[in-house]
């Protein structure tokens, strides 16, 4: 592995051998690095698949900036790309890293993306005053970067509610993910703060708008205890032609058709919400809520999660020569699924 301080993408971690034909690229949140993405990544490489995970780490506000992030993460998948195999890489951007991977599709219409997955992670902006709202924020909380010691802000960050449910994670599970959030230098977090937080991006209605008119297939999923992304999740599914439906436990029904089967869905981990229309314009893809998880599904739930999307990529052809344009649907409304909360972690 590579490392090159200082650059917006300072290393890339791989998993997996060159040439597989199922691959994904995995962007990972604030406060973390490429490491984070290792239990998941271990066992997708268990199924087959060849794993990349870039560790965004810019020194600087420039390059820290979209258009930089951007530009670095377009060699990066291009080069994932040009390794082999039938069809385009997933690409798989949680929380900060989903916001990366829409900004780089709005800047790079050429990508060799197959399907864009988005764990818990916003669109942008609805309007003026949620950027300003956005933009206020983040410059608080790069003061608090630049003022304070990095115990004291890493457990100011681990005390959010959003991360409420991290607190019942083993122990050695917390030790490791607290190891890696005080190894990202203040200089790194003030910066993305700044110049890629939520206020520096496309507004919602252009990002969903570059998704529908490009055509790519979108899953997006979120925990059930992740209030505030269930409610991106659903208000996603009502805009894809779905119906809210409660994530209780009970099986949630949905129509079915082309590569999602109810029999497949009913004995997998997978079951949901697929297209629909957004403002006229075809929406492809499906919305998944992972019973039991909060906001860090990959790492509260990473068995569950690697059921899915192994069930997502055999039932959408990733490996063979169509790549996931299965993933699309014929249009009728859906429920947003539940993925089962399976057994401890897994």
């Amino acid at each position: 592995m590579k490392t090159h301080p200082g650059r917006p993408i300072a290393s890339v971690r791989r998993w997996g051998e060159p040439g597989r034909p199922t691959r994904a690229v995995l962007l990972h949140g604030f406060m973390a690095g490429a490491n984070a993405w290792r239990p998941l990544a271990e066992e997708l490489a268990g199924h087959g698949w060849r794993v990349w995970a870039p560790r965004v780490a810019p020194a600087t506000e420039a390059d820290a900036g979209f258009d930089s992030l951007c530009a670095a993460l377009d060699a990066a998948i291009r080069e994932c790309a040009a390794e082999g195999g039938e069809a385009a890489p997933m690409l798989y951007g949680y929380s900060m890293g989903g916001r990366l991977a829409l900004e780089y599709l709005q800047r790079y219409p050429d990508a060799p993306v197959g399907l864009l997955a988005l764990e818990s992670a916003g669109f942008g902006p609805r309007d003026a005053a949620e950027r300003e709202a956005f933009r206020e924020r983040s410059r608080r909380w790069a003061a608090r970067f630049r003022t304070t010691a990095p115990a004291e802000y890493v457990a100011w960050w681990e005390s959010l509610g959003i991360f409420a449910t991290q607190a019942e994670l083993p122990a050695p599970v917390r030790a490791c993910q607290r190891r890696e959030r005080m190894a990202v230098p203040p200089e790194t977090l003030a910066a993305l703060t700044l110049a890629a937080g939520q206020g520096e991006m496309h507004s919602e209605a252009e990002n969903r708008g570059m998704l529908a008119r490009r055509g790519i297939a979108l899953w997006y999923l979120a925990g059930e205890r992740d209030v505030k992304y269930v409610e991106v999740a659903r208000l996603l599914a009502r805009d894809m032609g779905a119906t809210a439906a409660a994530t209780t436990g009970a099986e949630v029904p949905t129509e079915t058709s082309g590569v999602f089967e109810a029999a497949g869905e009913r004995q997998g981990a997978v079951s949901g919400a697929r297209s629909g229309l957004v403002g006229g314009i075809g929406l492809r893809g499906r919305v998944d809520i992972v019973r039991g998880a909060g906001h860090n599904v990959h790492l509260e739930r990473p068995g569950v999660l690697t059921q899915a999307l192994v069930a997502i990529a055999e039932r959408a052809g990733v490996a063979g020569a169509g790549g996931l344009r299965g993933l699309g649907c014929s249009g009728r409304g859906a429920s947003p699924g539940a993925l089962p909360a399976g057994r401890g972690r897994g």
